[in-house]
């Protein structure tokens, strides 16, 4: 089965992240690194000391869109997520290139006062 998913990954799965090598993320038989992105109406938290991103009109979250073309890393993937409370969303990323439609974790918590500071969001 031949499997193409956009994932568009924030935090600790991005490039020169522990989460990156640790599941396989650099490895071309799992899939590649396609771009840059800015996924709109969506916040970020560092709660807990990981990133977390929820929906929050009027904020944006800068990350990395991915082709995923293995199961078993998606389906890896998803399980560590959604231990973590977090589900799937499709969301529309802006790229340099134009909109890109992506799979997306985001938390399943509402986090009262969650930060919209720039700087929590360079941070990861």
């Amino acid at each position: 089965m031949n499997t193409r998913v956009n994932l568009f990954l924030y935090g600790t799965l991005k490039r020169k992240h522990y989460n990156y090598t640790r599941f396989g993320l650099h490895d071309p038989l799992n899939g590649k690194y396609v771009c840059d992105a800015t996924a709109f109406d969506i916040g970020m938290s560092a709660e807990g000391g990981l990133p977390r991103a929820f929906r929050n009109k009027g904020t944006k979250v800068v990350g990395e869109v991915y082709e995923v073309n293995s199961l078993p890393l998606l389906a890896t993937l998803i399980r560590m997520e959604y231990g973590a409370d977090y589900e799937v969303m499709d969301t529309e990323v802006v790229t340099n290139d134009g909109p890109v439609t992506c799979l997306m974790f985001v938390t399943r918590r509402h986090l009262a006062g969650a930060a919209k500071d720039d700087k929590l969001i360079e941070d990861f």
